[in-house]
């Protein structure tokens, strides 16, 4: 993709909203393109309830969106206040966006976690594949290899035509799940916007009819683990 880009003079933006951990043949996000964009929702790996970040290694487009995101002025309020009150200016039309140093304080200390918890996901997420893969009416999703998972979510691909009926059944039992992601052009806006329809993007289609996510994070316990194992196995075999 890099080399693409650079043949077209394109600049790539990487959506990693779910991949602080993530690499790809030793390359992590960032490193490849003009800026990455991270998300700190309080679901993710790196979570302050909202927020987010964008990380890149041109200078100048860092010092651009430093000054977009407190509405384009030339100094923020600790510059101003730091020391002699310096008078500040208002260069681009920029937009209300900044993280609070709240939400800093909540995410530092979590830096030094990722790794730990990233083990965890790891050994939680195994533990689903050995404890699924039996299940021949269901498709587990394999991870390419040189790529380090984020482990941001555990999905699997249902029966076909029969992914509503998993949901509830798993809900039933007091499981949490939930579909990541639906097909995006099969949504109002792009339908209405660019005229998708059913079709088009068949693959996409087929992936967003049969998945379903499973909880996975680093407080779920063995019992907890063994149960949606279990729970699994049960309403596919009823729903088939």
């Amino acid at each position: 993709m890099k080399k693409l880009a650079d043949e077209h003079h394109l600049a790539i933006i990487e959506d990693a909203a779910h991949c602080v951990e993530g690499e790809r043949d030793g390359i992590r996000p960032g490193q490849l393109s003009k800026a990455a964009c991270f998300s700190f929702y309080a679901t993710k790996n790196l979570a302050c309830g909202d927020g987010g970040a964008v990380a890149s290694n041109d200078d100048h487009l860092a010092a651009f969106v430093a000054k977009l995101r407190f509405h384009g002025m030339s100094r923020g309020s600790e510059e101003r206040y730091t020391g002699l009150y310096k008078h500040y200016d208002m260069d681009e039309l920029g937009y209300k966006c900044n993280l609070t140093d709240i939400q800093a304080a909540m995410l530092v200390p979590q830096l030094s976690k990722l790794d730990t918890y990233l083990q965890r996901k790891e050994q939680i997420a195994k533990r689903y594949e050995e404890g699924l893969q039996e299940i021949k009416e269901i498709d587990l999703l394999a991870t390419p290899l040189n790529v380090k998972h984020a482990r941001h979510l555990f999905t699997f691909l249902a029966p076909d035509g029969k992914r509503d009926a998993c949901l509830a059944g798993l809900q039933e039992k007091g499981i949490g799940v939930a579909v990541h992601f639906n097909a995006v052009h099969l949504m109002k806006y792009y339908r209405q916007q660019f005229k998708t329809k059913e079709g088009m993007f068949p693959n996409a289609e087929r992936i967003c009819r049969r998945t379903v996510t499973l909880p996975l994070y680093v407080k779920l316990e063995e019992a907890e683990i063994d149960y949606v194992i279990q729970s699994v196995r049960e309403v596919v075999r009823k729903v088939c």
